[in-house]
């Protein structure tokens, strides 16, 4: 959508996705990401998966909240001058 209307990546339009997959990575120009942690997210699921088993009940809803961190990559740019 963007080249269909002549944008240019970054100059005229930052793009940062979610995830940071190999894709993110060999994209031109390079994609910006919001990257989770991929392990501790895999770890705690089957935490709870199995603290759910364990009691034969079904659990309460829970909030769990993972930190993330952005991946500045070439997709992203400040905003120039004047713009709004």
């Amino acid at each position: 959508a963007a080249r269909d209307l002549k944008l240019r990546i970054p100059e005229d339009l930052s793009i940062v996705g979610f995830d940071d997959s190999r894709w993110a990575q060999i994209m031109q120009p390079a994609l910006s990401v919001v990257a989770q942690p991929v392990y501790e997210l895999g770890f705690t699921a089957c935490e709870t998966l199995l603290s759910m088993l364990r009691r034969d009940r079904t659990p309460q809803p829970t909030s769990i909240r993972l930190a993330t961190t952005l991946v500045k990559r070439e997709s992203t740019a400040p905003p120039r001058e004047g713009a709004s």
